[in-house]
């Protein structure tokens, strides 16, 4: 399984799965409707669980993974963002290995097939929201720090600066 403790296995990584460009920024995310629904179920029980599936199916905003994972490790190019599922160990600003999901596929978009892309800042982070020109709509949460990657502050302050956002 594939790593992501240092910039170079990241870049490795992606650049196994055919997503590499000439400017390339890693950063471990977290899916953000994925992350709603399941924090309902956390702090409501089963009973949260179901209303946050249930406005998730109501909401215009889809997963980059059908299979609904939680974390994803991904690569902001000069043309494109990629993301791969990725399991973890530890909690979530402090966890000691990413691997890839055996069988998990490239999620890749280029901006071309974007029709929006804004990125803002949130409490702990900041948001990543892109709306392809099918209408479907991606939130990606990122944060700031993750102690086990030395390289996740130096990247995530890349890609707010890529896109003229204040760090």
């Amino acid at each position: 399984m594939e790593q992501f403790d240092t910039l170079q296995s990241a870049a490795a990584t992606f650049q196994s799965m055919g997503c590499h460009g000439s400017e390339n920024h890693y950063v471990f995310a977290s899916d953000q409707v994925v992350q709603s629904a399941s924090g309902a179920y956390y702090g409501g029980g089963l009973v949260g669980y179901a209303i946050g599936n249930a406005v998730q199916a109501n909401s215009s905003k889809q997963t980059l993974f059908p299979e609904r994972y939680l974390f994803v490790m991904l690569d902001v190019t000069e043309t494109g963002i990629g993301a791969l599922a990725v399991k973890k160990k530890g909690l979530f600003k402090k966890w000691n290995t990413a691997q890839v999901i055996e069988g998990s596929q490239l999620f890749y978009v280029l901006y071309s097939d974007m029709q929006s892309i804004s990125i803002k800042k949130v409490i702990g982070g900041a948001m990543i929201e892109f709306t392809l020109k099918n209408g479907a709509v991606y939130q990606i949460r990122l944060s700031p720090q993750v102690k086990s990657l030395d390289y996740q502050t130096q990247e995530y302050n890349a890609i707010l600066a890529k896109f003229s956002v204040a760090a």
